[in-house]
């Protein structure tokens, strides 16, 4: 309410006061016979004559005090409100007429047919304050229970105060109770992988708090029935359900309460997008028998495929396919470079999600292009005083002529050089037999070694066990060495004798690394897993003298810890949920590591070192277990609940984002209409991008195309009409499957999704429109001493007009007083 003195209704018409000169020149040149004191008088009496006249013209109103009050009031009619409880309020209004004489009561009646399923508390509100009087305090009572369908109650209780008037809040809807019980809706994600057991939040309103029985049902099949306690007022329950199957498929929650008389709102349903399980990559070296962790990803829900290492990709596009990869205790340098930087790029650039268990193979440096994206790292090193002792086995057959010969001698020769000189070196080459064995000599005499190395040359077959077997007749027995074998060939032996000569070599307490030129060779990598040391494939000879060095420089990682522990939880991930290891069976060891920087501890041995570690690496996120999953020392731990629980959650959480994953879809509702949705597509840039490929479905059957159309850069839209309801899903062109999903429901009237008072709308009605909320009507009629309220002034301006006019008259007709004679 402004606080002016005075209004004018049309001030345009003001510009009538431009007479006012005019009447003054008027009068000051006429030649009336009068004084100039008559003529001054006459003039401004006619001046405030035609001035009073505009002013009344224009509707002038004057702010006057008055207690006198003005009282519209509203009723809610619709379904929410029970007839009884409207009859209630309306009954004492009249008893306010008889006690007040001084308020004026207008009975707007109903805000909508008594029982109708909508109500626009706005329109009410408009139509009282255009009906209320003028020249009173003008007051809305507003009797609902704020749960408004259509219009805007709080833009038009602003209006009304800034027209002056204010509004007052009555709830309803209580006493007595329409309803007693009613679902207002489910939370559940619209986009499910097939085999996920998602939480399906029911939101129940109730009239007091009561026993409730849901009833969940999945494609009309019977999911599960369960009593709960809604508490008064709206309330959020949790049920659980899985989809075995991909497609759309329906929930419905009915919810069923003793003595509830409304039953068309008891029940809500929801359409969800379902794709396919997720597929996990598995890749171990086992023989013969499939890895613990296979079983417990398909009881996960997952589609499976186990592969030893040659059956990884070498290109990350042909990784694609899966969402989720396992290297189940694997010796890492067994995947070839290509293999490697597959993964790495898959992980990193591509979202992927992947696992490396040590099992109980140590933690090393090699190969760096893994080992940089794990979240552990080999432990601080331990100064080592002894040095090392090297036998280099370089095969020399008749395939290793050319190029491959020159770069092994160059290798050979290379490693010898990287050695400190306390080491000492020694040299087998061997093709059918073992043709050169140089036993290890001290480094000043290592010219003599390279000069074996330099003469050998390429003619013969392959015989690796004649080749070990000379090398466990030269290694010593020296413990003040630590003795090493790096075993170099490009062809197939028999296996049985080279695994029996490994096994000799081995107990002598040497380690063996095994380098294969050419194609991966199982027995390579069975000789290097027998040895305790490393396995390299590579296709080209010219990477021989950097393993060699490397190789050269080796030292074993400290030994795994074997006791029997249970790890402790040191932080918490979302895939840790219910995982208790201290209620589990116990592990049997470790491999030692320390924790990279950045990276989070998930699970600790009782010496601190990290049992299961993780971090995010790009846009893909890598964990990594330094125990074992399939051998002996998991043996106890597999039949605890708390391993497949782990790890299942664990393949769901990490699961590959891919970049369509970040297309955003949103269901909004459209501008004055209550049967349509707007569905938007937002694409993660703004780049020119072709259209995404929408689906939109109403029931099971699978869903139709949806048209939509560019309305922003990166934006695609259409209107949906609502109907029942329905699902729609998006994806772009380059997915298999959707990627994003959303929709909407109307399973009954809106006006019967709740009962009750709404307090918050009630406040934010009462705010608006500078009243308050009341519990009886007699609290509106409190608290007017004082107020002033623009009147009308039409009458009395022309009257004042009207005298003033006269005034002038008799001025200027009054007779000339006779002057005194001398």
């Amino acid at each position: 309410m402004s606080g002016a003195w005075i209004t004018i209704g049309h001030p345009a018409l003001l510009w009538g006061l431009a007479v006012c000169p005019l009447l003054v020149l008027a009068t000051w040149r006429s030649r009336i016979d009068a004084s100039r004191g008559r003529l001054a008088m006459a003039t401004l009496a006619r001046v405030l004559s035609a001035a009073l006249v505009v002013l009344a013209i224009a509707d002038a109103r004057v702010r006057w005090p008055t207690q006198k009050l003005a009282v519209a009031l509203v009723i809610d009619g619709s379904a929410s409100v029970s007839p009884r409880e409207a009859a209630a309020t309306r009954a004492a209004a009249p008893r306010r007429r008889v006690e007040r004489d001084d308020v004026r009561w207008i009975d707007l009646g109903e805000s909508a047919p008594s029982g109708a399923l909508e109500s626009e508390l706005a329109a009410s509100i408009d139509t009282a304050v255009a009906l209320l009087p003028t020249g009173r305090v003008r007051r809305v009572v507003l009797a609902t229970d704020g749960r408004e369908t259509r219009g805007d109650a709080v833009g038009a209780a602003d209006r009304a105060r800034r027209a002056g008037v204010q509004v007052f809040v009555m709830p309803q809807g209580d006493h007595p109770a329409v309803d007693l019980v009613a679902v207002s809706g489910i939370e559940a994600p619209r986009l499910v992988r097939a085999g996920r057991e998602v939480s399906v939040g029911v939101r129940l309103f109730a009239a007091g708090d009561r026993s409730v029985v849901l009833h969940l049902q999945r494609d009309g099949v019977s999911v599960t029935r369960r009593e709960v306690s809604a508490r008064s007022g709206t309330s959020l329950h949790d049920l659980s359900v899985a989809f075995p199957e991909e497609g759309v498929h329906e929930l419905r929650v009915t919810a069923t309460a003793e003595g509830d008389r409304v039953s068309e709102n008891n029940s809500w349903r929801m359409l969800v997008r379902v794709v396919t399980p997720p597929r996990v990559l598995l890749v171990n070296e086992l023989e013969g028998r499939s890895p613990s962790l296979s079983a417990v990803y398909r009881e996960a829900h997952l589609h499976v495929d186990e592969v030893h290492p040659e059956g990884v990709p070498s290109d990350a596009a042909g990784l694609d396919r899966y969402q989720f990869v396992v290297l189940d205790e694997l010796v890492l340098t067994s995947l070839t470079e290509p293999q490697q930087r597959a993964l790495r790029v898959w992980v990193e650039e591509r979202g992927g999600g992947l696992l490396t268990t040590t099992g109980m193979h140590g933690v090393g440096r090699e190969p760096e292009l893994l080992r940089e994206i794990e979240p552990i790292m080999p432990p601080r090193a331990v100064p080592e005083p002894r040095p090392i002792e090297l036998i280099l086995v370089i095969d020399r057959s008749g395939s290793m002529m050319g190029p491959n010969i020159v770069n092994a001698r160059n290798a050979g020769i290379a490693a010898v050089r990287a050695l400190r000189p306390d080491s000492r070196v020694g040299v087998v080459a061997f093709s059918g037999e073992a043709d050169l064995v140089v036993p290890p000599v001290p480094m000043t005499r290592a010219d003599e070694v390279t000069r074996a190395i330099a003469g050998i040359r390429a003619g013969g077959g392959t015989n690796l066990a004649a080749a070990l077997n000379a090398a466990t007749n030269i290694v010593t027995d020296d413990d003040r060495y630590l003795h090493h074998v790096i075993l170099m060939s490009d062809g197939e032996s028999q296996p049985g004798p080279a695994i029996a000569a490994a096994n000799a070599l081995r107990y002598t307490g040497a380690t063996i690394t095994a380098i294969t030129l050419g194609p991966r060779v199982n027995l390579m990598r069975e000789i290097s897993r027998i040895g305790r040391g490393r396995y390299h494939v590579t296709s080209s000879s010219t990477s021989l003298p950097q393993l060699f060095v490397r190789e050269a420089q080796f030292r074993s990682p400290p030994p795994a810890r074997e006791a029997q522990f249970r790890p402790s939880v040191s932080a918490r991930m979302g895939f840790m949920d219910g995982v208790d290891p201290s209620a589990d069976p116990p592990l049997l060891g470790f491999t030692v590591s320390q924790i990279r920087p950045g990276a989070l501890a998930l699970l600790q041995a009782p010496d601190g070192s990290p049992v299961l570690a993780h971090w995010f690496v790009g846009m893909g996120q890598v964990a990594s277990l330094t125990t074992a999953t399939s051998s002996r020392w998991a043996d106890a731990w597999r039949t605890g609940a708390g391993f497949r629980r782990l790890f299942g959650q664990m393949a769901w959480e990490m699961l590959r984002v891919q970049s369509d994953d970040n297309l955003e879809l949103h269901v909004e509702a459209l501008p004055g209409r209550s049967d349509a949705r707007r569905v938007s597509i937002v694409a993660p840039t703004t780049a020119t991008d072709p259209a995404p490929v929408v689906s939109l479905s109403r029931g099971r059957v699978e869903g139709v195309r949806l048209a939509v159309r560019p309305t922003a850069p990166g934006v695609w839209s259409a209107s949906v009409a609502l109907g029942e309801g329905f699902v729609v899903d998006a994806r772009m062109p380059s997915s298999r499957e959707p990627t994003v999903a959303g929709g909407a429901e109307a399973p009954y009237p809106a006006e019967l999704r709740g009962f009750g008072s709404d307090e918050p709308s009630l406040s934010a009605i009462a705010r608006a429109g500078g009243g308050r909320v009341i519990r009886r009507l007699d609290e509106a009629l409190d608290d007017v001493r004082g107020e002033r309220v623009m009147r009308e002034a039409r009458l009395a301006l022309l009257v004042g007009a009207l005298l003033a006019y006269l005034l002038g008259v008799l001025a200027l007709r009054m007779p000339r007083r006779a002057r005194a004679r001398r």
